[in-house]
C-alpha cells in the first residue's frame, strides 16, 4: 500500500498544480474582462424622461388638423362609400343652399315613394336622417332661401302619415321629431310670407289628411302668420269642405275634423260665438264640450253665459266631472258669489275627493282658518268610502299619518295584485308607520299566495324579510297578529308554496 501510494503521490501533486493554474488564470481573466468602474461625478446628470404617448387621441379639430388637408380628404371619402347617410350628408355639406334644396327635395321625394316596412331596430336611423333632413333646411337653406326651405318643410312633414304608416314607432320619436318639424314649418313660414290663400289651403289640406295628430296645432301656430285675414279665408275653406259629400263610412271623422279646426280658427280669433257655432251638431252637448264653452265665455268676460251652459245637465251626477266642478266654481266666483263658490268646492270635495278643489278652497280662506279647515278635511278623506280611494287620495297629498291610520282600520281594502303601487307605498310608510307598511307587504303576500303568482314568489319572500324587520319597530299591532303568529298563519294555510318558504 504505501509502495503504491508512493509511487501516485508525485502524480497527485501534479493534478492539484493543473488546477491551481487553471483558477489562476480563470481570476485573471475575469479581472482582465471585468469593465473599469466610472469616476464618480459631482453633478450628475438627471436623465430626461420621454412624455409617455397618450393611449387615446381626443378626436376635436384641433387634433384633426394634425391630418393634413389632403389626408382628412381621403379618409371621409373613403368612410363615405360604405356609409350612404354619411356621403349624403357630406353632398349636403358641400352644396350651397339651392344644391342643397335639390339634394333634399330629391331625397324626401325617395322617402316618400318607399313601401317597405320600418322594423323598430330601423326606426332610429328613420329618425337620424330625418333629423339630418331637417337641419339642412334650417340651417343652410332657410337663412337665404326661405320659400324654398317652406315647400320642403311642407314635404317634409308630409311624410308623417306614410312613415308613420309603414313603421313601428314603438318609442313615439317619430312623431315627436314630426310635431316638432311643424313647429319650425311656422317659424319659417312666418318669415317666407307666402301668399295668404296658398298658406290657408295648404293649413286646410295638412289638417284634413292628419291621421296622428301631428298637426294638431297648425292653426295656433301659423294664427300670427295668417292674421284675421288669412284665418277668415281658412274659415271659409273649411266651411265649403264641410258641406262637401263624403262617403258615409269617412262622414263621422270628416265632420270632426272640420269642427276641430273651425273652433280653432275661432279660439285664434277670439270669437266665442263662433266657436259655440261649431259644435251646433252635437245636441245635446258632451260635458267636454259644454266645459270648452264655459271656459271660453268666462274668458270673454260673459259668465251669466258659461253658468247657464254649465248648468244644462245640473241633475245629472255623471256630468259633474272634475273640470265640470273646477270651471263652475271660478264662473260663481266671477260673478261676485264667493260663498257659493267656496261651498261648492267643498261639497265637491266631499263628494268625490277632488284635491284640486280642496287646494282652491284652502288658498282662498283667511290664515290660521286653513290650517283647522285642512286638518278637518283630511280626516273626513281618512273616512270616505271607499277605502282604496281614501288611501289614494292621502298619500298623493300626501298626508301619510292619515293614510295609515285608515289602512290600519281597513287592512283588507287592499288588492294585493296592485304590486307596482302597494310596493312604493310600502317604502314610503316604512320609516314612520311599520304597521301599516307591514299590512300593505302582507296585502302583497297573501294574493301572490292566493292565486299561486309563481313570477311573484321571490317577491314575496322579500316582503315577508321586510315585515320581519319592520316588526322590531311595532310597539301596537292594534288587534292584528304579530309577524310570528301571522307567518304561521300562512305556512299552515299555504304548505305547499316551497317556491317562497324555501326562500325566507
Amino acid at each position: 500500500m504505501s509502495t503504491l501510494y508512493g509511487t501516485a503521490k508525485p502524480a497527485l501533486n501534479e493534478t492539484r498544480g493543473a488546477v491551481v493554474a487553471i483558477r489562476s488564470s480563470s481570476e485573471f481573466f475575469a479581472q482582465m474582462t471585468k469593465p473599469a468602474l466610472k469616476p464618480i461625478s459631482r453633478k450628475p446628470a438627471t436623465p430626461t424622461k420621454a412624455k409617455p404617448e397618450p393611449k387615446t387621441i381626443a378626436l376635436t379639430p384641433e387634433t384633426l388638423q394634425r391630418l393634413g388637408g389632403v389626408r382628412l380628404a381621403e379618409l371621409v371619402l373613403e368612410l363615405s362609400e360604405n356609409d350612404a347617410p354619411f356621403k349624403r350628408r357630406l353632398k349636403l355639406e358641400l352644396s350651397g343652399p339651392q344644391g342643397a334644396a335639390h339634394a333634399v327635395g330629391k331625397r324626401l321625394a325617395t322617402l316618400a315613394k318607399s313601401k317597405s316596412y320600418i322594423e323598430w331596430h330601423k326606426v332610429k336611423g328613420v329618425h337620424d336622417e330625418l333629423v339630418d333632413q331637417r337641419t339642412a333646411i334650417v340651417e343652410r337653406i332657410a337663412p337665404t332661401e326661405t320659400g324654398m326651405a317652406l315647400d320642403l318643410l311642407w314635404q317634409l312633414t308630409a311624410l308623417a302619415g306614410p312613415l308613420l304608416d309603414r313603421s313601428f314607432d314603438g318609442n313615439g320619436v317619430l312623431v315627436t321629431f314630426f310635431v316638432e318639424s311643424v313647429v319650425m314649418l311656422a317659424d319659417v313660414a312666418n318669415a317666407a310670407k307666402p301668399p295668404l290663400g296658398v298658406l290657408a289651403s295648404q293649413v286646410m289640406k295638412a289638417a284634413l289628411g292628419d291621421d296622428y295628430g301631428v298637426y294638431d296645432d297648425i292653426v295656433a301656430l301659423m294664427a300670427p302668420t295668417m292674421g284675421d285675414e288669412g284665418l277668415t279665408l281658412l274659415k271659409d275653406l273649411m266651411v265649403t269642405v264641410q258641406r262637401a259629400a263624403v262617403p258615409k263610412r269617412e262622414a263621422a271623422r270628416h265632420l270632426g275634423v272640420c269642427q276641430r279646426v273651425l273652433r280653432d280658427i275661432a279660439d285664434a280669433r277670439g270669437d266665442v260665438d263662433a266657436f259655440i257655432e261649431s259644435y251646433v251638431t252635437q245636441e245635446p252637448l258632451s260635458r267636454h264640450a259644454l266645459v270648452q264653452i264655459a271656459e271660453r265665455l268666462l274668458k270673454a268676460g260673459r259668465a251669466e253665459e258659461a253658468l247657464a251652459f254649465l248648468d244644462r245637465h245640473l241633475a245629472d251626477d255623471t256630468a259633474r266631472t272634475p273640470d265640470w266642478q273646477r270651471v263652475r266654481a271660478d264662473v260663481l266666483e266671477a260673478l261676485g258669489r264667493q260663498a257659493d263658490a267656496q261651498a261648492f268646492r267643498l261639497a265637491c270635495f266631499r263628494a268625490s275627493l277632488n284635491a284640486d278643489l280642496l287646494r282652491a278652497y284652502i288658498k282662498r280662506l283667511p290664515d290660521f282658518d286653513d290650517e283647522e279647515a285642512l286638518d278637518a278635511a283630511l280626516l273626513y278623506a281618512q273616512g270616505y268610502s271607499p277605502p282604496i280611494a281614501a288611501v289614494s287620495f292621502l298619500m298623493n297629498w300626501p298626508s301619510y299619518k292619515h293614510a295609515a291610520a285608515r289602512i290600519v282600520a281597513d287592512a283588507d281594502c287592499l288588492s294585493g295584485n296592485d304590486y307596482v303601487w302597494l310596493t312604493e307605498l310600502g317604502k314610503a310608510l316604512d320609516e314612520k308607520y311599520p304597521l301599516a307598511a307591514t299590512l300593505v307587504r302582507r296585502a302583497m303576500v297573501r294574493y301572490t299566495l292566493t292565486h299561486a303568482k309563481a313570477k311573484r314568489y321571490k317577491y314575496a319572500a322579500r316582503h315577508i324579510k321586510e315585515c320581519q324587520v319592520s316588526a322590531a319597530h311595532i310597539e301596537d299591532w292594534h288587534s292584528h297578529p304579530d309577524h310570528d303568529i301571522w307567518l304561521a298563519m300562512m305556512v299552515a294555510e299555504y304548505p305547499r308554496k316551497f317556491g317562497v318558504w324555501d326562500l325566507v
